[in-house]
């Protein structure tokens, strides 16, 4: 399989997402159960809660470039994002919102900060999935061992998608609450100061597949 970093970094449009520890589960066991979803389903949920996300700018994004990808990326700290501490595991899953189906069987536990009515929880629907990063543990922390040898991102690099005005869109914001961000990439003619930490690793990235986002409760 080709290396999805590198092909994730030449598109106009892909998905930057911060990567953090989930409810005492480490990155690296949430990777590898999400790859592992993928070798016996095909597919799998990668849940999220960012506004800047949505499914129905995902899937709008979607239509315009193909295939779509996205990039997990190491945080302005050392030790990770935010630490999630909920774990509501969600039971169904919905292309539109209106139409509700159960999660298969054979999916491994889609779990997080669900909220409650329609503007509950997303996930990114991925079919392929590689992680760069090597994980050390010391103590109650999860490290990254091969930070200098991963590949960089400069997020001045992207603006936000904007479905209307490409290019138009505000320069990236990752703080809390919006980890996760549909970007564009901006001409360097454009490129915009945007947030300080500018310059971030890539751990591991992902293809999705149609319709590359969807509601989950």
């Amino acid at each position: 399989m080709a290396n999805l970093s590198s092909d994730c970094l030449r598109q106009s449009h892909t998905i930057i997402s911060i990567m953090g520890a989930h409810a005492g589960e480490s990155p690296k066991k949430i990777f590898h159960r999400k790859m592992h979803d993928i070798s016996c389903l095909g597919w799998t949920l990668w849940l999220i809660k960012s506004h800047k996300a949505k499914p129905d700018r995902v899937q709008a994004m979607g239509r315009q470039t193909s295939p779509l990808y996205v990039a997990f990326i190491t945080s302005a700290s050392r030790t990770g994002a935010q630490l999630a501490v909920t774990d509501d595991p969600a039971k169904q899953y919905s292309d539109d919102n209106e139409t509700w189906m159960k999660l298969p069987p054979k999916l491994g536990p889609v779990t997080g900060h669900l909220g409650s009515g329609r503007s509950g929880a997303y996930a990114l629907k991925l079919d392929q999935l590689e992680l760069y990063a090597r994980y050390v543990r010391k103590g109650e922390i999860e490290y990254i061992d091969n930070r200098e040898d991963l590949e960089e991102i400069d997020l001045w690099d992207y603006s936000e998608f904007d479905e209307d005005i490409p290019g138009a869109g505000r320069s990236l914001d990752t703080r809390i609450g919006c980890s996760t961000v549909c970007a564009e990439r901006v001409d360097t003619d454009t490129k915009r100061r945007g947030m300080n930490s500018r310059y971030r690793k890539v751990i591991a990235c992902a293809r999705l597949c149609a319709p590359y986002a969807v509601w989950v409760r």
